[in-house]
């Protein structure tokens, strides 16, 4: 039905004709079949939450007193390419991340060859109301070949992890997305002292950027882990680096069921280094952590096979770039190239008290 439905759209498309309009959906119950097993860790990590933070200043803003309780609340970032959803949390904090070109499977050209040569041809027998006949014929000569079962999927490309020191009390915490400059900002109070952190993706550096900060010296504490749930490897490339490598596979029901290039996928490396100022930097065989720090910034990037090319160098020459600049000339360089496009429409449709309340 739904393989009608999709070729009588492409029919009536040739055909230049107007569409009837469609019904209204009913609404339908999504049932999550995916359980979110970030949602649990962080959850098991949490403090206790107390005091009621007021909202952000900026009207345009997503802002929450308690970190994600579903995938679809945790803040989202991304420069077109390269994205994150930012959960929130406190002694442990999850990001998300996503490449827009992961995909499993192989490269397969699916253009019909005879579709131009064919155009005419489908149009004469839809004009001549031989719509049977239009119909397999546009199935043979127009649409696109089919892919092998089960391939070609999106996938993730993993989770950034902090894990920060056990706080037990937590007061006035707040989480935001400013959509004006597209910064995500977790903020709260612990034992005398006010944490932030910001998150952004920026498109002038192709790079993730995260600033972890305190109102006091030496209070900045976590360990760094870079993970997906299959097929990646992660090492400690200096002091200061994280690499994650891997492939985008098909699930493994399928490669045990011998689909062709069910074993092959998309390629990639993804890198993150901390610029930490003060502090120690120690590392395990694949983690980082750093202690008694003033501040850091963690600056994240990904590149991929999908279009060719040495994924491992263009990861490391973004790197490299992106590390070279202060994380204020990182930031207003993003700023301004995102409002530069936001900015371009304004929408004023009144204020009310509830502009006031938590989204």
């Amino acid at each position: 039905m739904k393989k009608r439905v999709i070729l009588l759209s492409l029919i009536f498309s040739l055909m230049i004709l107007p569409l009837k309009a469609a019904e209204k959906p009913q609404a339908v119950q999504i049932k999550n079949r995916n359980p979110d097993a970030r949602l649990e860790e962080i959850a098991q990590a949490m403090p206790s939450l107390s005091g009621e933070a007021i909202g952000p200043k900026e009207e345009l803003s997503l802002w929450y007193r308690e970190p994600a309780e579903q995938w679809i609340y945790a803040l989202p970032i991304g420069n077109g390419r390269l994205g994150a959803m930012v959960y929130g949390g406190v002694n442990k904090e999850i990001l998300q991340l996503n490449d827009d070109t992961l995909w499993s499977g192989k490269p397969i050209e699916r253009d019909n060859p005879n579709a131009a040569k064919s155009l005419a041809k489908a149009r004469e027998l839809l004009f001549d109301f031989k719509y049977v006949e239009a119909q397999e014929f546009i199935e043979k000569n127009i649409m696109g070949t089919r892919i092998e079962k089960g391939l070609h999927s999106y996938q993730t490309l993993g989770d950034l992890v902090l894990t920060f020191p056990k706080k037990e009390k937590v007061s006035d915490y707040r989480r935001d997305l400013n959509l004006d400059n597209a910064i995500a900002s977790v903020q709260y109070e612990a034992d005398g002292v006010t944490y932030t952190r910001e998150v952004f993706s920026s498109h002038v550096d192709q790079a993730i950027i995260m600033r972890i900060t305190a109102d006091k010296p030496g209070k900045i504490s976590f360990e760094v882990e870079l993970n997906r749930p299959a097929d990646f490897k992660t090492m400690v490339e200096s002091p200061d680096t994280l690499v994650m490598t891997g492939m985008a596979r098909a699930s493994e029901e399928i490669q045990e069921g011998r689909v062709p290039s069910a074993d092959v996928g998309v390629e990639f490396c993804t890198r993150v280094k901390i610029l930490n100022e003060g502090g120690k930097l120690s590392s395990t065989s694949d983690s980082i952590s750093l202690k008694n720090a003033n501040s850091a910034t963690l600056v994240l990037v990904a590149a991929t096979n999908y279009r060719g090319g040495d994924k491992n160098g263009v990861s490391r020459d973004q790197l490299k770039q992106a590390a070279k600049k202060s994380f204020s000339k990182l930031k207003s360089e993003h700023i301004k190239e995102h409002q530069r496009l936001f900015q371009r429409v304004a929408l004023d449709v009144g204020t009310t008290a509830s502009a006031k309340l938590p989204t």
